[in-house]
């Protein structure tokens, strides 16, 4: 009898002790991978003011956090700027870190844990680019403080405005007189071409092609002088000069990756060149091998005059079909999305058209 009371106790005991392991040990992991998640995710605090980030902050320094050391590195570049000075910007090597002065006042350290390494950053080419920033803003800053800074900013924009109107208007006149002058010139062409088909098709088709390529060209012009006098009207004022700044770089960017990707493409273009001459080449030699075939009124096979303009039709579809397959992945843009859905769509317009023309 005592036995087993005392076999019930120790398995209650470790009913008891299991129950509780199962409770606790899952909410200590959560607390160490809680903890670890924590200490190993430190979040960038960027250190902004007057719309240029300076520096982005990415490690602890000691017992101050990223957000500690931005709040205090603002405190001290807002107090330097209230209190005026030469505003010179310059950096200085330390065992701790790089430390950005202003007069010889330090504001800030930049660790090396504020440089990513996988993108090529350093320690000392952050703290140099953050010295030039920063001279920027003190620049801005003394300007914001001058009343007649923003009246000759105004000035300026108010006359970059009357050259935009004078330049799109006298774009606006350029284009017809080009216009004229063009139609003039093809016509004056036209009527020395031979007559027939051809001659009427071109000098009805000319004329239109060229006024609208002019229209373009205009267009185009008129909206690179609007872009300038956007980005210059909005780099005159201290609080839209980085949107200026911003806005430029992107066009500079988009500009670059155009060139380069027609550059990038170049090779595949002239492979796909190469695939289009020779399927050419081929149909050429199909047409005038069938239009042999329907002059011989002795055929009596299945190849006969009565077949032979259609089974031309077929195998010169057959034969760009596969150089259209061939020169498919060496188009630009070939393996994009956009280009794959509407080659898809082509493809079913010319599934359904052409399923009369098979029949």
């Amino acid at each position: 009898m005592i036995r087993s009371i005392l076999s019930r106790s120790r398995t209650g005991r470790s009913t008891c002790r299991w129950i509780s392991s199962c409770f606790l040990v899952p909410g200590l992991l959560l607390s160490l991978t809680g903890h670890v998640s924590a200490t190993e995710a430190v979040p960038d605090v960027p250190l902004v003011i007057g719309n240029r980030t300076i520096h982005v902050f990415r490690a602890p320094l000691g017992a101050f956090s990223t957000t500690e050391r931005m709040d205090g590195a603002r405190q001290r570049i807002e107090r330097t700027l209230e209190d005026g000075g030469e505003g010179w910007s310059s950096v200085k090597s330390t065992p701790q870190g790089v430390v950005v002065e202003i007069d010889g006042k330090p504001m800030f350290y930049v660790l090396p844990g504020d440089a990513r390494e996988l993108a090529g950053e350093t320690a000392e080419g952050l703290a140099n680019q953050a010295s030039r920033v920063l001279q920027k803003v003190w620049s801005e800053a003394r300007e914001r403080r001058d009343p007649k800074a923003g009246l000759h900013a105004l000035l300026r924009v108010v006359l970059a405005g009357t050259l935009l109107i004078a330049a799109l208007a006298g774009l606006l006149k350029g284009s017809r007189l080009v216009q004229q002058h063009l139609d003039r010139l093809i016509t004056g062409h036209l009527k020395s071409l031979p007559g027939g088909a051809l001659g009427a098709r071109i000098g009805m088709l000319l004329p239109s092609v060229v006024k609208r390529l002019s229209g373009l060209a205009a267009w185009l012009l008129g909206l690179a002088v609007l872009f300038l006098f956007l980005t210059y009207s909005l780099g005159q004022f201290v609080v839209t000069r980085p949107a200026s700044e911003n806005l430029s770089q992107s066009i500079i960017r988009l500009l670059m990756q155009a060139v380069h990707g027609i550059t990038d493409s170049l090779p595949g273009i002239f492979v796909s060149i190469l695939i289009f001459l020779v399927a050419s080449g081929a149909t050429r030699l199909s047409s005038e091998f069938f239009a042999h075939v329907e002059t011989l009124t002795s055929g009596t096979g299945v190849l006969n005059a009565h077949t032979a303009p259609a089974t031309r039709r077929i195998v010169n579809a057959s034969l760009w079909l596969f150089a259209i397959a061939m020169a498919y992945p060496y188009l630009p843009g070939a393996h994009t999305e956009a280009f794959q859905g509407l080659s898809v769509i082509l493809g079913l317009m010319v599934s359904i058209g052409a399923s009369g023309l098979i029949g």
